[in-house]
């Protein structure tokens, strides 16, 4: 194969894999959305023993799981170059995002920073852009 017919092809490929992931993960996010906003208004305006109360704040998990699910098998259908991309983004996320909760942790304990019931929402959404920056300044060093 040509250089040039090898990364037209690559180059097909990689939009194809895009296309694919977008199939999967905006209707996930955007179920995700839909039911975050229900759960959260039934919440409040719903009474309902604390069973109940659970299983409705529980649900936005479900479609959140397709989300992950989504990215999973993007990742898994990359080339090598990309996967290891992908794993180095993951691991860097999950030590910056571990060391800080972790001091954050501390702090919490000591009573230096209050501890918001709603504190623990936020690691999915931090571990989600930290990935996001950290993948986007490895996929620079491999260019």
């Amino acid at each position: 194969m040509s250089g040039r017919r090898g990364s037209v092809l690559a180059g097909q490929q990689a939009r194809t894999l895009q296309q694919h992931y977008l199939r999967e993960f905006l209707p996930a996010m955007l179920g995700y959305l839909v039911v975050l906003l229900v759960s959260v208004v039934v919440l409040l305006r719903v009474d309902m023993p604390a069973a109940w109360r659970a299983v409705v704040a529980l649900l936005p998990v479900v479609p959140m799981a397709f989300v992950v699910r989504a990215m999973l098998r993007h990742m898994l259908r990359q080339d090598e170059l990309q996967q290891r991309i992908e794993l180095q983004a993951v691991a860097i996320t999950c030590a910056v995002i571990g060391m800080a909760t972790f001091g954050l942790g501390f702090l919490q304990n000591v009573r230096v920073l209050p501890s918001p019931p709603w504190a623990m929402l936020w690691v999915l959404p931090l571990m989600i852009g930290v990935y996001g920056v950290v993948r986007l300044l490895l996929s620079r060093r491999y260019q």
